[in-house]
């Protein structure tokens, strides 16, 4: 799923939840699913911030919506990037970080650390 958000943030294009778990080979329609599949983007996320980049996972978005999950502002907040107040300035700037390094950095797209969970690579 990584390099899937890689592609996505380099065209500095959007995707959803329901897009992102089918890479992974996910169903993400059941509340079991959804909560598995959670965990991969928040790894993600954590590794992201671990290198000095933005919340990758930014891109990804609720289906009709066009703003992320709860999971996603957890997990800002739990990196210090997320204070709690205003979502909507959040997520659009977390976009545009994304967007922008990724357009500046397609040609040389990273590898995420190896980890026992599927879909993370």
């Amino acid at each position: 799923m990584y390099s899937y958000l890689q592609r996505i943030a380099s065209a500095g294009d959007l995707t959803t939840y329901a897009e992102a778990g089918q890479i992974v080979g996910m169903d993400i329609s059941s509340p079991v699913g959804r909560t598995e599949f959670g965990h991969i983007p928040d790894e993600i996320n954590q590794y992201e911030h671990w290198a000095g980049r933005p919340m990758i996972s930014a891109v990804v978005m609720l289906k009709g919506e066009n703003i992320p999950g709860k999971g996603s502002f957890k997990c800002g907040t739990g990196l210090g990037r997320y204070d709690g107040h205003d979502y909507e300035a959040f997520r659009m700037q977390e976009v545009t970080r994304v967007h922008e390094y990724w357009k500046d950095h397609q040609a040389t797209r990273h590898r995420a650390l190896p980890r026992a969970r599927p879909g993370f690579s």
